[in-house]
């Protein structure tokens, strides 16, 4: 089980992963956000 999760941590430790990361949420977030205003509308 250790192994799993270190297997899965690990790309966190780099900081391009974290920026890559980072921005797939702040986008998901934001189309999330913007698709659903555009359909209410």
């Amino acid at each position: 089980m250790t192994d799993l999760l270190t297997w899965l941590t690990d790309p966190l430790g780099y900081p391009f992963m974290l920026r890559g990361l980072t921005a797939a949420l702040i986008v998901g977030i934001v189309c999330a956000v913007l698709g659903t205003y555009i359909v209410l509308r």
